[in-house]
């Protein structure tokens, strides 16, 4: 269940109405970058959902200002 998953933090600004309020620690599950309680979450749920023959798979998860721009535009 865990495989794809890195366990290294990185660092990542956060923005509301495009102002910058913090900072978040994300780690990457299945390649995208995902904060750490929704990853968790996100882990537990994957692995009841596959008890009951489901697979969930993460396409979208946290984006930097420039990645959301882009999205956005």
């Amino acid at each position: 269940l865990t495989q794809g998953t890195s366990c290294d933090t990185e660092t990542q600004p956060t923005y509301s109405g495009g102002q910058r309020t913090g900072d978040v620690e994300v780690i990457r599950i299945d390649g995208k970058k995902i904060t750490i309680p929704t990853g968790n979450a996100f882990l537990k749920l994957r692995e009841l959902a596959q008890e009951k023959g489901i697979d969930l798979v993460l396409n979208s998860g946290f984006r930097t200002m420039a990645e959301q721009e882009h999205l956005y535009q």
